[in-house]
């Protein structure tokens, strides 16, 4: 699978400010800051894209952290409850995808459904589909997820 990233930012140093800040934000919910779930926060900070478990789980072995699949799944979803993380689907894909939900001001994603492509878009392109839908609608939409694909440049 391969990553195009529509707006690069330079992210160098905010993964090490956002786990600081992921980690207070889980003391003062109740919840202790685990070697795993540190692990899986980590993880999920560090990267561009939306990740499937396995490839958050084989991420963190990459690593040398002792951890199992469950593990990554149980932290998942108690992200997703929390609603730190967001859980993406994909057309071509038969597994759910996860990303923080306030990484870059919440991106968006579209997915190419011949070769597996992930394109995340500016947060701009999504404020304006946002207020064009409400324009024409009047609908106040939610548009935290939903699902965009597609054929890539390369599949066309």
């Amino acid at each position: 699978m391969r990553l195009h990233q529509a707006d690069p930012l330079d992210m160098s140093h905010q993964p090490k400010l956002a786990t600081v800040h992921y980690r207070q934000q889980l003391r003062d919910l109740g919840y202790r800051c685990t070697r795993p779930r540190e692990a899986v926060l980590c993880t999920l900070l560090e990267t561009d894209r939306p990740m499937t478990a396995s490839e958050v789980f084989d991420r963190i072995q990459q690593d040398c952290t002792r951890i199992d699949l469950a593990t990554v799944y149980r932290n998942l979803h108690m992200l997703l409850d929390l609603g730190l993380v967001m859980q993406l689907s994909f057309a071509h894909e038969s597994q759910f995808r996860y990303a923080w939900s306030e990484r870059r001001g919440h991106a968006q994603y579209v997915g190419c459904v011949q070769c597996g492509e992930i394109v995340s878009l500016p947060v701009p392109s999504l404020r304006r589909l946002k207020q064009f839908i409400r324009n024409k609608t009047g609908f106040l939409v939610n548009l935290q997820s939903f699902e965009l694909s597609g054929l890539c440049p390369d599949c066309q």
